[in-house]
């Protein structure tokens, strides 16, 4: 998840019931820097996924 948090950005994942896992929670100023630590994630994700596919 990607949320603005007052005047900083966080970014977490939820577990099933769309709870926010809080050992994952990471805290941005800018909105740039949010996006680019989610696209990191997902890049760690698809090659992840490759290397067991």
């Amino acid at each position: 998840m990607l949320d603005r948090d007052g005047d900083q950005w966080a970014v977490y994942l939820v577990n099933e019931r769309a709870s926010m896992i809080e050992s994952t929670l990471r805290r941005f100023d800018g909105e740039s820097d949010a996006l680019e630590h989610v696209l990191k994630k997902l890049r760690q994700v698809a090659r992840a996924r490759r290397s067991l596919g």
